[in-house]
């Protein structure tokens, strides 16, 4: 399940914020202050960073199948370095991102389980063990992994968007298995979307999926609905988005009944390739208008 999964392949050479005040390690060296530990750590992550730089760009500077021989040498380095330092969480975390990058994600995910028994209050790795939950269908465990995330990362607009998915995803399981009633869910689907789409106001991505979450719900609120949509167009580029969030606005100003504006709204999109979503919006309005007349 790919919206699960958007931070699985993460290269940051740097722990994100939420980890970074680890207590120090015991090694130090004497000129830098730096642990060896810390040292191999961030070698290790910048040769993988430059491998996946290679793999992404599709070249293989060292030679047919070079690339994948040099990860394995990486895993192998890996491997060891835990052996060596079993109780230290960051090689954990760092190894169990590359395990997520090559698809080995059940081992990835032993890697975040052991770094979570040592300290259960790191919000990335409530958040990995999450997304192999979810993408496993633990839609139960999942919740509780993702909520852990939030309440210990609240700033991270990535962790509240990753949980309304999870809700809308699995939101008919969590109401027949009666873990959430579906104004519950609803609710809370909404309202992480929102904080998203509010922690990261210039993210296109999480300002599109909030406004869309409106035709998610049961009953929606469409005045809130259109201002969600405002928003969206005042970030996005002139061009086929700007047409296709007219189309947005025109269906929503149905909903509220603003049918004079939604034709001249709907009207205006000219772009041929939302073309069929123009007559589906245009459909909807003259339904309106004949059900409007019939008063």
């Amino acid at each position: 399940m790919l919206l699960f999964m958007v931070c699985g392949g993460c290269q940051s050479v740097s722990p994100p914020p939420a980890i970074r005040d680890q207590p120090p390690t015991p090694a130090r060296h004497e000129a830098t202050g730096v642990s060896l530990l810390d040292q191999k750590m961030m070698d290790l992550v910048a040769r993988q960073s430059a491998i996946f730089r290679h793999i992404d760009n599709k070249r293989d500077p060292s030679g047919e199948g070079g690339l994948q021989l040099r990860l394995k040498e990486l895993v192998h380095e890996w491997e060891l370095l835990l052996t060596n330092n079993p109780d230290e969480i960051m090689p954990y975390i760092f190894y169990g991102k590359l395990l997520r990058r090559v698809d080995k994600n059940e081992h990835a995910n032993r890697m975040f389980m052991k770094a979570n028994r040592l300290d259960p209050n790191i919000a990335v790795v409530n958040q990995q063990i999450g997304n192999y939950l979810a993408e496993n269908g633990d839609y139960g465990l999942a919740l509780g992994y993702f909520l852990k995330a939030i309440e210990l990362s609240p700033e991270s607009a990535l962790y509240s968007f990753q949980l309304g998915e999870l809700l809308f995803h699995f939101r008919d399981h969590y109401e027949a298995d009666k873990i959430l009633d579906r104004p519950t869910l609803e609710r809370q689907m909404l309202a992480a979307f929102k904080m998203a789409a509010q922690l990261e106001p210039d993210n296109r991505d999480f300002q599109f999926r909030y406004a869309e979450a409106y035709y998610d719900l049961e009953t929606s609120d469409w005045e809130a609905a259109l201002a969600a949509w405002e928003a969206v167009g005042e970030i996005i580029k002139p061009g086929l988005e700007t047409e296709a969030v007219k189309l947005h606005r025109a269906k929503v100003l149905t909903h509220l009944g603003r049918l004079a504006e939604a034709r001249a709204l709907a009207e205006e999109v000219t772009e041929p390739s939302l073309q069929q979503s123009k007559e589906q919006v245009l459909e909807l309005l003259s339904e309106a208008e004949e059900d409007q007349e019939g008063f």
